[in-house]
């Protein structure tokens, strides 16, 4: 008679150990996985942080820039000095966004009378510009096409073909974002250029940039 009870007295305690730690198991389960949910979206939040900026409507740029024109127009390339450039952006939707950019170079003649320096001419390079950037992030390279303007100032006083020229060119190159509203990158472009019976000409531009976002 004793033995039945003595039994039962046993197997209480064992039966409330096994309930304890399911319940601690499943305790500790549902906090592994707040955790880990936890740190997917402050990670997910944490990635996206940065790439914040690149969605921003706005941009505003300065850039500096080296120029290579065809040496049949009558300049040498504009390399030092640098052209100095500065632009605007305005994000579309879909990847694309549209720009214009304001360029300005002192250029040399190519060919000056032997003795005589070179005379010294302001170009301004105006250009409206649209961008398709492939992808969005840290790293945003893009394609696009530029329109653009090139105008030499009082170049009627040296040798060159024309001092009024439209061109068209496409253009390739990548923004970084080092910060949230702030961007360095390279852009590179081949336009040609046309004038009325001076025929057609070529120049190869290549900028780095500094912009900020917003």
């Amino acid at each position: 008679m004793r033995d039945g009870p003595v039994v039962g007295a046993r197997a209480a305690p064992a039966g409330g150990s096994n309930f304890v730690d399911s319940a601690c198991t499943r305790s500790y389960t549902a906090q592994m996985r707040t955790f880990i949910v936890t740190a997917a979206v402050l990670g997910a939040l944490g990635w996206a942080r940065p790439a914040h900026a690149q969605f921003q409507n706005h941009s505003f740029g300065l850039s500096l820039g080296g120029l290579y024109t065809d040496p049949t127009i009558g300049f040498k390339p504009a390399l030092l000095p640098p052209a100095l450039a500065i632009d605007a952006t305005v994000y579309v939707e879909s990847g694309f966004d549209v720009g214009l950019r304001f360029g300005i170079a002192i250029q040399s003649e190519r060919d000056h009378v032997a003795g005589h320096g070179a005379h010294q001419v302001v170009i301004l390079y105006p250009a409206a510009m649209l961008r398709y950037f492939l992808w969005q992030d840290y790293f945003t390279p893009y394609i696009g096409a530029n329109l653009e303007y090139m105008h030499a100032f009082d170049a009627g006083s040296i040798n060159v073909t024309s001092d009024n020229y439209v061109g068209l060119g496409p253009t390739i190159g990548f923004d970084y974002f080092f910060a949230e509203d702030w961007s360095i990158g390279l852009n590179g472009e081949f336009a040609g250029y046309f004038a009325l019976n001076a025929g057609a000409h070529y120049s190869a531009q290549l900028w780095a940039r500094l912009a900020t976002h917003f």
